[in-house]
């Protein structure tokens, strides 16, 4: 029987698969941009002395170098994608989005900018954003899988679930042979009631000898969840995440779907310390719940205080992915607009919350409610490093 699986876009599933979203934005064009010859040439010397320094662990003398490409030739997009990847394994968000706005203002022309930008964005939880960049990657770049990819995604993070499997779709078609793409359009399929079809996709993959952890990961949770949720498919799904810890011993998600499965042959003693360690790392209200059963079987008196915390987050993430969805299906609907940044700021995404406020005031300048959340917003991002 083909149903839907009762699992969501979950944080392990996201978590599992973002390494992969990493690869899914080239940072290097193919050819640098038009610029006359010595310009060029003068930027691609300072950029790879710049790569060189990087190597060698000088980061300060690689950005030196980058920024001194980017001065030669404002349009050299190698240094900036450079200057971005820094500033990103620094963990500042704001600069690289700054520097990928200046790219896109010197250079009209180049590439992947919004891919890479709606990358950063999705990766930070700054879910609106990160659609409307990929929007804009699609409209530009329309033969461009990763922008394709990148829309499917956050679509799907947004509530749009047909959309989002369309868009991803279209990147698959696009290119058929790329893993990231191929594994987030069957975790979509998945969840949307085609788990025959995802499995096809996957099992290509998951026999392989060298079948990737995020592959066999993937293919063990959508064979335990399909049908009636029999044993032996447990036990197969539990065969390829031994394949896939094999590979990376300390892969949460595959450890977290170990414990779950576990716990559903009655194997306490074995799921309970995966299922801690879960909850502990990034709790769901999967690995919570599943938690709390073990509990319970053990007259264990956090049981209640976990099946709580469970259930309201488990509220509070369809209330939000609801809200987003009445939001882009009533753009004009002030209410929707507000009620989203205020769920958005409770959920600490305030570069989102403030966007939509910003968007809600220019059509509203007196929305009461608007204001009075826009100043709160605006007084404790003060000194933050929020974009």
């Amino acid at each position: 029987m083909n149903r839907r699986l009762r699992l969501a876009m979950t944080p392990a599933l996201i978590a599992a698969l973002l390494p992969l979203l990493a690869s899914c934005a080239p940072r290097k064009p193919a050819q640098p941009p038009s610029a006359p010859t010595d310009s060029v040439s003068a930027s691609r010397r300072h950029y790879e002395r710049g790569l060189e320094h990087a190597r060698a662990g000088r980061p300060e003398e690689a950005a030196r170098a980058w920024e001194t490409a980017v001065a030669l030739d404002p349009t050299f997009a190698p240094a900036y994608f450079a200057l971005v990847d820094q500033a990103v394994a620094a963990g500042n968000l704001r600069a690289a989005l700054v520097r990928l706005r200046t790219l896109r203002a010197a250079n009209p022309a180049v590439k992947h900018v919004e891919c890479v930008q709606s990358s950063l964005l999705f990766q930070n939880g700054q879910t609106l954003q990160a659609m409307r960049a990929a929007q804009e990657a699609v409209r530009r770049e329309p033969d461009c899988p990763q922008a394709h990819s990148l829309l499917g995604m956050t679509q799907l993070a947004c509530g749009l679930r047909q959309e989002g499997v369309a868009s991803l779709r279209t990147a698959h078609r696009l290119a058929p042979s790329d893993e990231p793409i191929a594994l987030t359009l069957a975790q979509s399929l998945a969840q949307t009631g085609r788990a025959d079809e995802a499995m096809r996709i996957l099992l290509p993959r998951a026999q392989r000898q060298d079948a990737s952890v995020q592959s066999l990961y993937l293919y063990a949770w959508i064979l335990s969840e399909r049908g009636d949720r029999k044993p032996p498919a447990y036990q197969e799904s539990l065969q390829l995440l031994a394949r896939a810890l094999q590979q990376d011993p300390r892969h949460l998600a595959s450890r977290t779907l170990q414990g779950l499965l576990l716990a559903r042959m009655g194997r306490d003693v074995q799921a309970r310390p995966l299922l801690e360690e879960s909850v502990r790392a990034s709790a769901t209200p999967e690995n919570l719940r599943a938690l709390a059963g073990i509990y319970e079987r053990a007259k264990d008196r956090r049981a209640p205080a976990l099946r709580r915390q469970a259930s309201e987050m488990e509220a509070d993430r369809r209330q939000i992915i609801e809200a987003r969805a009445r939001y882009l299906r009533q753009p004009d609907d002030l209410n929707a607009a507000v009620k989203l940044a205020r769920l958005e700021a409770v959920h600490r995404n305030r570069g989102d919350a403030l966007v939509l406020l910003q968007e809600a005031l220019r059509r509203s300048p007196d929305h009461p409610e608007a204001l009075e959340l826009f100043h709160a917003l605006r007084a404790a991002s003060s000194g933050s490093d929020m974009p």
